[in-house]
């Protein structure tokens, strides 16, 4: 297993304040969707790097057992396939939280405008009262 080789478990996400070894118990703190997104890529970018260095270290550990290293190779695989599914779906999942706050913002930002249409209007129709009133009384 990846765990009996020692080597330090980095994390580029910025957005974790503590991680267990094997990145499972993650304590978040809110951070911006574009924050997410911007993590979630770079994870995908460095994810190969990191784990084709895991591979040069296991194939430098277990040069005496093949069998073992065949188990290894199949186990970093396997975290491989997780790990870009994880990262995908995180992807997904942070864009997704970015395009219901533009919603949000947008539907804010509508009512907002009714809001002010309508204030303007009753001001509008309170000046052609004062108006009319005005008018009737010179007469």
């Amino acid at each position: 297993s990846l765990s009996t080789l020692n080597l330090p478990e980095q994390s580029t996400n910025p957005i974790s304040v503590s991680a267990d070894g094997e990145g499972g118990n993650v304590s978040e703190k809110q951070v911006s969707p574009d924050k997410q997104i911007r993590a979630a890529l770079l994870r995908s970018r460095f994810a190969d790097t990191i784990l084709k260095a895991r591979e040069k270290a296991l194939d430098q550990t277990t040069k005496k057992d093949p069998e073992k290293l065949r188990r290894e190779r199949e186990e970093l695989e396997r975290v491989q396939r997780e790990e870009r599914a994880r990262l995908q779906a995180e992807a997904k999942a942070a864009e997704d939280v970015r395009k219901r706050a533009e919603a949000a913002a947008a539907a804010e930002a509508k009512r907002q405008r009714e809001l002010e249409r309508e204030a303007a209007h009753k001001a509008l129709q309170e000046m052609e009262k004062t108006v009319d009133i005005n008018e009737g009384s010179h007469f």
